[in-house]
């Protein structure tokens, strides 16, 4: 019997932890865009953070 010098292993998730992980990715990457430090990106998404309407900008 062979082995491979690299094996692979899967991770096998259920859908709940599924779910989870990508509503955890989505709020990271909301959080990133919209309460971004750096002026260009705050200058870009500035209509949509307000029309949310539950983000305060100023």
């Amino acid at each position: 019997m062979e082995e491979n010098i690299v094996s692979r292993h899967w991770l096998d998730l259920g859908l709940g932890a599924q779910m989870a992980l990508i509503a955890f990715l989505v709020a990271a990457v909301m959080w990133v865009v919209f309460f971004s430090p750096m002026p260009q990106t705050h200058d870009f998404f500035h209509q949509a953070r307000h029309s949310i309407g539950i983000l305060a900008c100023h």
